[in-house]
Order: structure tokens, then sequence, then C-alpha cells
């Protein structure tokens, strides 16, 4: 029984210490101010004038481009791991809202070319090359002619 004794002081001990620097970190990373936010590169915005707005209505679509329910079938199943783009921007501690609206062409191989933005809320670079990163690679089925798609995400904080 003494001979653990020492054993088990030095384990308290260590963990104790253990415990200490895990707290020390903790705290000084509340202290750590977050860089701030960047805008997203001028180069990725597209025009906004006349009928190119992403708020306008769609263009209508012929026999040979994707329809609106196809789209669909891509987009809502695959627009959760846009949110956790911005859920993960949260967590780092940045306030940011507003919409986001993308235009991008699916071509007739069903990939995705063309992707700009039409209005940015959010002004935040971090967030919107996620977006362009996930929505640049998904594959749309596959039509004669290529599709223009205009989409409008709207991110709120978590209450």
């Amino acid at each position: 029984m003494f001979p653990t004794m020492p054993r088990l002081s030095l384990l308290l001990g260590t963990l104790l210490l253990v415990l200490a620097c895990e707290s020390d970190q903790k705290a000084q990373r509340k202290d750590e101010k977050l860089p701030p936010l960047r805008p997203p590169a001028e180069n990725l915005f597209c025009a906004v004038g006349g009928d190119d707005g992403v708020g306008m209505p769609p263009k209508p679509t012929t026999p040979e481009q994707l329809s609106k329910e196809e789209v669909d079938q891509v987009w809502v199943p695959r627009s959760k791991v846009l949110l956790e783009c911005y859920e993960d921007r949260v967590r780092r501690g940045y306030a940011i809202k507003g919409h986001v609206g993308l235009r991008f062409f699916v071509n007739e191989k069903g990939f995705v070319q063309q992707m700009c933005l039409v209005e940015d809320e959010t002004g935040d670079s971090e967030l919107i090359n996620c977006i362009f990163g996930e929505v640049g690679t998904w594959k749309f089925p596959e039509r004669p002619a290529r599709t223009e798609v205009r989409r409008r995400l709207t991110f709120k904080l978590p209450k």
C-alpha cells in the first residue's frame, strides 16, 4: 500500500499540471483576436445589370437543357455541405450573415463552369471559397445544351 502512494502522488501532480496547462491555453485562445474577414476577390463577381441578377426569374429552358427539377435533384441534397461551410466559420468565431448569390453554367457533360458571385453580403472570402470549392465539384445530368443556374443562399446566425 505504501509503495504505491508516491506513484499516486506523482500521477496526481502530473494530472494537475496538464489540466493547468490546458486551462491556460483555452484562456489564451479566448483572448486572441480573430483575423479580420477578407472580402472575396473582385474577379469572382459577375455582372449584375439587366437580366443577369440572381433574383431575376430564370430564363425559360429548352428540352435540351436541365429543368429546374433536375437541378434541384442535385442541389437540394448537396446544399447541406454549403451550410457546413457557413457553420464552420461561425464556430471559429465569425459573426457573419447575409445573402450569397451564385450564377453558373452546367455544360453538356453535367459539369459546373463559369461560376461567379452575383451578390455577397457576408464579406468572407473563406466562406465563398468553400462554397465555390463544393459547388464546382458537383455533377449534374448530361444534356445536349448547357444550362444557366442561379441560386441565392441565405445565412443566418444561430440563436
